[in-house]
């Protein structure tokens, strides 16, 4: 299996890049806090993407099984980003 550009991924990966150049000029409890606003965003949209696009149109059973899978662990990883999120709020 290889895997190929599509909209969901060069949108990520567009994303990426975009954040990475706002974090390179913040320092400190401001860079703290766009980071973690931004791993929150990203990871939800990660598990919209897997939810509402990756698995419903997998064709390849294989893929779909490792993506079902997988999603545990990008909720878990959502629920973290969570949590520190709000421990910087205070």
């Amino acid at each position: 299996m290889k895997p190929e550009e599509n909209p969901t991924s060069t949108s990520l990966k567009k994303g990426g890049e975009d954040t990475r150049k706002r974090l390179q000029g913040l320092k400190g409890a401001e860079f703290d806090k766009a980071y973690i606003d931004n791993e929150v965003t990203y990871h939800q949209t990660v598990l919209d993407a897997v939810d509402k696009t990756l698995i419903p149109n997998a064709k390849n059973e294989e893929l779909k099984a490792l993506l079902v899978k997988v999603r545990p662990a990008f909720v878990a990883h959502l629920e973290h980003a969570k949590q520190i999120q709000s421990s910087l709020k205070k």
